[in-house]
C-alpha cells in the first residue's frame, strides 16, 4: 500500500513539475502539442543539432531558430473544432471548458486577472 501511495505522489510531483507528462484528462491535441513543443525546444536548446538542421534546410542558423520558435506557439496546429463551440465558465479559482456535447471537460487554475480569452488560450 505504501508503495502505491509513493508512486502516486511521485506521479503527481512529475505532473506539476513537467506540463508535458499529461494526466487522465489530457486530450490527443494537448498531448501532440506538448510533443511538438518539446521537440522544437530540444532542437533549439542543442546548438549542434540546430546547426545540422540549418545546413539541411539551407538557411542561416538564426532564421531556423526563429522559425522553430514561431512554430512552438501553435504546437500541433489549430485546436479541434469542438474547442471553438465550447463554453468557458469560472468557478472560484478554476476556469472550466465544456464542449457542447458534454463529452469533454478541461479545467485550469485561474491566474490573477485572467480574462475569458486568456483562459481559452491556456485551455487550448
Amino acid at each position: 500500500m505504501a508503495d502505491k501511495l509513493r508512486t502516486l505522489q511521485n506521479l503527481e510531483a512529475l505532473q506539476t513539475r513537467y506540463v508535458g507528462t499529461g494526466h487522465a484528462d489530457t486530450t490527443k491535441y494537448e498531448w501532440t502539442s506538448n510533443i511538438v513543443r518539446d521537440s522544437y525546444a530540444s532542437y533549439i536548446g542543442h546548438p549542434p543539432l540546430l546547426e545540422y538542421l540549418a545546413i539541411g534546410m539551407g538557411e542561416p542558423k538564426e532564421k531556423v531558430r526563429t522559425m522553430m520558435i514561431e512554430k512552438m506557439i501553435r504546437g500541433a496546429g489549430n485546436p479541434p473544432e469542438w474547442f471553438y463551440s465550447a463554453t468557458i465558465r469560472k468557478y472560484d479559482d478554476l476556469w472550466t471548458l465544456d464542449d457542447d456535447k458534454g463529452m469533454r471537460t478541461i479545467t485550469v487554475k485561474a491566474q490573477q486577472g485572467w480574462s475569458r480569452e486568456q483562459a481559452r488560450k491556456q485551455l487550448a
